[in-house]
C-alpha cells in the first residue's frame, strides 16, 4: 500500500513539475445585472497546460456540487474550444461544448469571454460568460 501511495504521489508531482504552466479560473460572474463578482469563487477551476495546445483540469472546486472536469484546445494563442463535464465519470451526459477568447492583461492575468452550450443546435441553451484567469 505504501508503494502504491508513493508511486501515485510521484506521478502527480511529475505531472505538475514538468507541465508548462498552471491556470486558475474564476468563471461564475453574473453578467445579467451588470458585472457582479459575488459568486466568483463558486465555480473555480484549476488546470495545467499539457503542451502548447491543450489544457486540462478540474472544476466546481468552490461549490457544493460534485467536481467536474474541463479540457481546452487552443488553436492559436488566444482562441480556444472547450469541453467540460459536470461530473468526473465516463458518462457522456452533462458534457458541454464551448469556445472562448483569452485576452492576456499581463503575463499572469487573463480575461476570457466565452460561450458554451450542451452541444445541440438550440440557441436558447447557449450561455455567455466572462472569466478571470491566473497563469503561473
Amino acid at each position: 500500500m505504501k508503494k502504491f501511495f508513493l508511486t501515485g504521489a510521484f506521478a502527480v508531482f511529475s505531472l505538475f513539475a514538468f507541465s508548462q504552466g498552471f491556470m486558475v479560473n474564476f468563471s461564475n460572474m453574473d453578467l445579467d445585472d451588470g458585472l457582479d463578482f459575488d459568486g466568483m469563487t463558486e465555480n473555480m477551476a484549476i488546470g495545467m497546460f499539457v503542451n502548447d495546445a491543450w489544457a486540462v483540469g478540474v472544476t466546481n472546486l468552490g461549490s457544493d456540487a460534485d467536481a467536474g472536469w474541463f479540457a481546452r484546445y487552443y488553436w492559436n494563442d488566444n482562441m480556444y474550444v472547450s469541453f467540460s463535464g459536470d461530473e468526473i465519470d465516463l458518462d457522456t451526459d452533462g458534457i458541454s461544448l464551448g469556445a472562448g477568447y483569452t485576452m492576456m492583461v499581463n503575463d499572469w492575468l487573463a480575461v476570457e469571454p466565452n460561450i458554451s452550450g450542451d452541444g445541440g443546435f438550440d440557441l436558447d441553451n447557449l450561455e455567455f460568460g466572462l472569466s478571470l484567469g491566473l497563469r503561473f
